[in-house]
């Protein structure tokens, strides 16, 4: 069994906490045609089109984290290519090398909001951020 690698810069919000993790997964098969609207192939250059425009990463693997937002960029590459991302703290944006599509705050809280009032997660509380990672599946 191979293992592929894809690299996501997303803003939304990350679900990190163990317990958290956990607890999605419990409900995850209850909520499985629910959920299935939000998930990216990993194998694909560009994002799965879907009617939110806001997806789901789910560490599958190790249950480390859940990522739901808009996803901005996105790469797969073999390998451990260098990723570069400026920051200025003054700004507190980040720009990265790829041009962003546009994200609207708003309307991706809004779909969040939609989750957790399906599965009863309350990952809308979240902050809302820029985050790059890789995603291995």
């Amino acid at each position: 069994m191979g293992v592929a690698a894809t690299h996501y810069a997303i803003l939304g919000v990350a679900v990190t906490d163990k317990k958290k993790v956990k607890e999605f997964f419990g409900k995850e098969e209850k909520f499985l045609d629910f959920t299935e609207e939000y998930n990216d192939n990993g194998y694909k250059e560009k994002p799965t089109p879907n009617k939110s425009g806001i997806h789901m990463i789910v560490d599958g693997m190790n249950g480390d984290y859940i990522v739901i937002g808009k996803i901005l960029s996105k790469g797969i590459e073999e390998g451990m290519p260098f990723t570069q991302m400026a920051f200025d703290p003054e700004s507190k944006t980040v720009t990265f090398s790829k041009q962003l599509r546009d994200a609207d705050p708003v309307g991706i809280l809004a779909e969040i909001r939609k989750i957790d009032e399906a599965m009863g997660t309350n990952f809308a509380s979240l902050p809302l951020q820029y985050i790059a990672f890789t995603h291995w599946h």
